[in-house]
């Protein structure tokens, strides 16, 4: 994406992390990088909070959500069904179906 920016952009319509780990920051990654991916990004997390409740994210972060699960290898078992909603409403998104959320 940092290299290949239109191209990632055309191609790429989200992105979905089950309790990632990973830092825009530290990777110095382009101000219009992380706009794209603060939009069509969503990091469910391991957190106590009910899933899909918002989870405080660092600056310049993609949101973080709660996966509904504390263990980490829970998480993406935990969100399946939410990651695939927000998949779906991404597509229907960029292909004109419906309004952005």
């Amino acid at each position: 994406a940092k290299d290949h920016f239109s191209e990632f952009k055309e191609r790429v319509f989200a992105v979905a992390f089950t309790d990632s780990v990973h830092s825009m920051s530290l990777q110095k990654v382009p101000k219009k990088v992380i706009e794209f991916l603060q939009k069509a990004g969503r990091n469910w997390v391991a957190h106590d909070e009910p899933l899909d409740t918002p989870v405080k994210a660092p600056a310049n972060e993609i949101t973080r959500v709660s996966a509904g699960h504390i263990q980490h290898e829970m998480t993406s078992w935990s969100c399946m069904e939410s990651l695939f909603t927000f998949l779906q409403e991404r597509y229907a998104f960029i292909s004109g179906d419906k309004e952005e959320l």
